[in-house]
């Protein structure tokens, strides 16, 4: 290339001169596979090592010399980090960061701040910086009555809580039991004595099935309303069927089915079974709602009697 080149053209080349200088001065554009120098006279001079010459390939020579200066600067980088830790762990530990106030942002029914406080506290550990969040929420949800709990940092020194309460909609399990479920359907343990309304109805039914149970009281506790008496027992049991206690006390098999299944049954029993019964002017004892266009009744005091056995009699 350097052929091309006049007497008059010649351009001085300094070996020692490093690259990124070289093209400074010599004002070099790589374009494809040739690389042009600006100068008085365009011509083509390659870069030969680490300076300028004839038959070596000029991007080789900048790309050795710019990854040597970033793998520099990445190592003067991570020296400076590198000091710089102990002063940050220092910082961090400084005790204007121990945590001094938990917050609950909102009012409870159940719980206090107070009480919520005094059960999480203890089981914090570190500051500002190094506090757990998961396992702080796992200790607010660990308090009886908390459905689940939303903690975050509060610069600087400061935790602040949204906690979400389990809104108890009925007993759950056995007689005896003081499991409850809330209104999503999820079965949650309590203190007996914590529970307020000894109204609330009793749902059983197989393990993992109270969200489904729930499901069907809701459909067919309106429908008894209307027959003026309230749900007191609804269940699910292992075969599949449903049955229900009235608060008055009567017993109403319902069948295999879905809630949907025993809300329509129980529509066709409300509508009548009021007139029927007035008809003897007793109270219903029991029912049985599993025929497919009707229904048994049972009313106390009344009491069925073979015909055939009343003429042996006579």
């Amino acid at each position: 290339a350097l052929a091309d080149l006049g007497t008059a053209d010649a351009v001085a080349l300094d070996r020692g001169l490093d690259a990124p200088e070289i093209l400074r001065r010599l004002d070099l554009d790589i374009v494809g596979d040739r690389q042009i120098v600006r100068c008085e006279h365009a011509c083509v001079l390659p870069l030969v090592g680490d300076g300028v010459g004839v038959g070596a390939d000029p991007r080789r020579a900048l790309g050795r010399h710019l990854g040597r200066e970033r793998l520099d600067g990445v190592r003067r980088g991570l020296a400076t980090l590198w000091r710089g830790v102990p002063l940050l762990g220092w910082f961090g530990r400084q005790p204007v960061f121990s945590l001094k106030t938990i917050h609950i942002d909102n009012e409870l029914l159940h719980n206090n701040a107070v009480t919520l406080r005094a059960n999480v506290a203890p089981k914090l550990a570190g500051n500002f910086f190094s506090v757990d969040l998961a396992r702080t929420r796992a200790a607010f949800e660990s308090i009886p009555w908390v459905r689940y709990a939303v903690v975050r940092r509060e610069f600087p020194d400061r935790l602040r809580v949204l906690v979400q309460e389990h809104q108890a909609v009925a007993f759950w399990g056995a007689e005896a039991d003081s499991r409850l479920i809330n209104s999503y359907g999820e079965v949650f343990e309590v203190n007996q004595g914590d529970v307020e309304s000894d109204d609330l109805p009793l749902l059983n039914g197989p393990q993992g099935q109270a969200a489904l149970v729930l499901q069907g009281y809701r459909l067919v506790a309106p429908l008894v309303e209307k027959l003026d008496s309230s749900l007191s027992l609804l269940e699910l049991t292992g075969r599949g069927t449903w049955r229900a206690r009235l608060e008055s006390g009567a017993v109403i098999e319902m069948g295999l089915g879905s809630p949907a299944d025993i809300q329509a049954r129980m529509q066709r029993f409300v509508a009548t079974v009021t007139q029927t019964a007035s008809k003897f002017g007793r109270d219903l004892e029991s029912a049985d709602l599993r025929y497919e266009n009707g229904y048994a009744l049972k009313l106390r005091g009344v009491t069925t009697v073979d015909i055939g056995d009343k003429k042996d009699r006579k």
